[in-house]
């Protein structure tokens, strides 16, 4: 005989930008640096988008359909670990090399 379970949630209606955004931003950062993400702002009216950039201005609004978005985003996490990146040589013993380690 096939079991059956039923999932209830306290959520009447579909969750709204900003109960998603708390949620997100009440679970403790594991470690280092974290930016926020609003994807499919292509389904937010303009006077919300500008809101969302008001209330959040570092926020990185985008739309993952749009090929620019996705450039956009890609140069700025480059920016961000470039920025933390540092040049530095490495010397490593004959021995260890031959090792292959």
């Amino acid at each position: 005989m096939p079991t059956t379970a039923t999932v209830r949630t306290s959520q009447s209606r579909p969750p709204t930008a900003t109960t998603q955004i708390w949620s997100v931003r009440r679970r403790p950062a594991r470690s280092g640096p974290s930016r926020l993400l609003l994807n499919k702002i292509d389904r937010v009216s303009e006077a919300d988008r500008a809101a969302l950039r008001a209330k959040h201005p570092d926020a990185i609004l985008l739309s993952a359909n749009s090929p620019e978005d996705a450039a956009t985003l890609r140069e700025t996490i480059i920016a961000f670990f470039e920025d933390a990146m540092v040049e530095d040589e490495l010397v490593l013993p004959y021995a260890i090399r031959e090792a292959g380690i």
